[in-house]
């Protein structure tokens, strides 16, 4: 992924939060791009984006691993909670780091589109204090 990309994704994740209200650093650190603070209590926010649609399977893919040779999927080591950012919508849906098990996440663009992104940050959240 090109820096520019990863770049606008985090923009564009701190962006949304903003708008929820939250407070966000950008921090740009191993596992985690933002800090954003939900219920007076900081999120670490590992930012994932891309690009476009991949229009053949009609689907949007992110990798959600770390690691150069070997991948391994993120964990709560790395980050609390995973953007999953489509920059050509301009939109971000959130998941809890526990939720992801695999080295790449793919959602449909339907699916996509219909999750809320307020919703899916508060669901994200509340699983660390649950």
């Amino acid at each position: 992924m090109s820096i520019r990309i990863g770049r606008r994704g985090d923009l564009l994740a701190a962006a949304i939060l903003e708008g929820f209200g939250a407070d966000v650093s950008i921090v740009n650190r191993q596992g985690c791009d933002l800090l954003a603070r939900y219920n007076e209590q900081w999120i670490r926010v590992e930012v994932k984006a891309t690009q476009r649609m991949q229009r053949e399977r009609r689907c949007y893919t992110w990798k959600t691993s770390r690691g150069n040779n070997k991948k391994h999927y993120l964990t709560n080591n790395d980050c609390d909670v995973v953007a999953l950012v489509a920059l050509d919508a301009r939109k971000a849906v959130f998941r809890n780091v526990n939720d992801i098990h695999t080295v790449t996440t793919h959602l449909f663009e339907q699916k996509f589109l219909e999750i809320d992104e307020r919703e899916s940050w508060d669901q994200a959240c509340a699983k660390l204090t649950s």
